[in-house]
């Protein structure tokens, strides 16, 4: 059996912390030139980041933009000094979340009971489950326009697949993301009136936070 001690090992320090930074300075990069489409397509490439507003200029421009949005994290990792190695070398362990602790909040009995309750009052519905912060970014809109392009493409499934959506207020002092949240209500409006039976609604919001249980 090896005798080492993972805690001996030396830890290289990457990038630049709080205390390097001063208000008004300067950082030069590596490139020596300006950032164009082509790094921020591969930048969002490499570290997996499919968000199509960083690297589809059609849909930027739906979206309100007037082209490709910066992936914000290539602009962080610019100025802080760290490459796509680094965040996936020094940065891994902070990415994600706690597997094991949210599985084990899965197998809760009172949430078995919620889930056992909630599959009952659905009778024979599929249950599509979204859960994200009310953000432009995390694909609300399309998720609520795919529903309906669903139910419009197959009427049959009117009354058997119900969208669950849960918008974790975000920002809700800054007026743009308050019509934003007004145009998702809007749009789930839409599509359940569209859409709905007399026993059941194709979209079933909820705007509030929950906790992790």
């Amino acid at each position: 059996m090896s005798d080492f001690d993972p805690a001996t090992f030396p830890l290289q320090r990457r990038g630049r912390t709080f205390e390097d930074f001063q208000v008004g300075q300067r950082f030069e990069h590596h490139w020596g030139r300006t950032l164009t489409e082509a790094d921020n397509a591969i930048f969002t490439t490499a570290t997996l980041a499919y968000n199509p507003l960083y690297f589809n200029a059609e849909h930027a421009r739906a979206a309100g933009h007037p082209g490709v949005v910066v992936n914000p994290m290539l602009v962080l990792c610019t100025v802080v000094g760290l490459s796509v190695e680094d965040l996936s070398e020094a940065g891994g362990p902070f990415l994600g979340v706690d597997a094991a602790t949210f599985s084990s909040l899965a197998d809760a009995p009172d949430v078995i009971q919620d889930v056992v309750r909630m599959r009952a009052a659905s009778k024979e519905e599929h249950i599509l489950l979204g859960i994200d912060r009310l953000d432009y970014t995390k694909g609300i809109p399309r998720r609520l326009l795919a529903v309906e392009r669903l139910l419009e493409r197959d009427p049959s499934l009117r009354g058997k697949v119900k969208l669950l959506q849960v918008a974790v207020p975000s920002r809700d002092k800054v007026t743009a993301y308050q019509d934003f949240r007004r145009d998702v209500e809007h749009l789930a409006g839409r599509i359940n009136g569209a859409h709905a039976t007399v026993d059941s609604a194709p979209i079933h919001y909820i705007y509030r936070s929950f906790s992790a249980r």
